[in-house]
């Protein structure tokens, strides 16, 4: 979907009304909330460093956040590089460059927030095992995924529209019928009911001709 939005429906709307600002209306699923792969999504992140080459399908954006020494913005990127020795086939001693992501307590340290235990004294996991950041102290992951640039984080969905400067929002959880696109399945389904004789064939041969009349805004209202 994010795709579509890319490469069709966004530039179409736009071709189409010049100079307005388009309301992106989407049905309040999980999918409509997935993220992209360079978001900054703590859970798709280790505890500890770890080799982290190009081929991974995760690669985190850098991000700003407000340094607790400074008061200030600071930019921080979530990989280096690290020489590792490694001896080859004839006993000859190479160095190779290796990329490593930084983990989420290197991510911590830095920014002056690694805590390293919960309210009770207990040592930080990566992840308490509860569902919900409900109290972010519990655990390393929910810790991160509070602080403000992690918090903020939009979906991919949104984050295409927003910036394409249009308007994106959610229907409320559960309604789907507020969809507008019920109304054009509604219209379908009778312009279907009234004029086929329920037979495959003929539905076949008139589907494209009831979703034509469906699109007749009129026609519907």
């Amino acid at each position: 979907m994010v795709e579509q939005l890319k490469e069709d429906a966004i530039g179409l709307f736009e071709a189409l009304h010049p100079n307005c600002v388009a309301v992106f209306l989407f049905d309040n699923s999980s999918n409509h909330g997935a993220f992209a792969d360079d978001a900054l999504v703590a859970s798709r992140m280790t505890l500890n460093e770890k080799p982290w080459p190009l081929s991974e399908k995760f690669q985190f954006r850098d991000t700003v956040y407000i340094s607790r020494s400074t008061d200030m913005e600071e930019v921080q990127s979530f990989y280096y590089e690290k020489e590792i020795k490694k001896r080859d086939k004839k006993g000859n001693l190479k160095t190779k460059k290796v990329r490593y992501f930084k983990g989420i307590r290197k991510i911590l340290e830095e920014r002056s927030l690694w805590i390293g235990h919960d309210l009770e004294g207990k040592k930080w996991k990566l992840h308490c095992g509860a569902p919900d950041r409900v109290n972010p102290i519990c655990c390393a992951l929910h810790f991160l995924e509070n602080c403000p640039d992690f918090k903020n984080q939009k979906s991919a969905l949104e984050e295409v529209i927003i910036n394409s400067g249009h308007v994106f929002e959610l229907y409320p959880k559960y309604h789907c019928e507020c969809n507008w696109i019920e109304m054009y399945w509604g219209a379908a389904k009778r312009e279907a009911r009234l004029k086929c004789d329920y037979s495959f064939k003929s539905l076949e041969e008139n589907i494209d001709s009831f979703l034509d009349k469906a699109g007749d805004l009129a026609h519907i209202q």
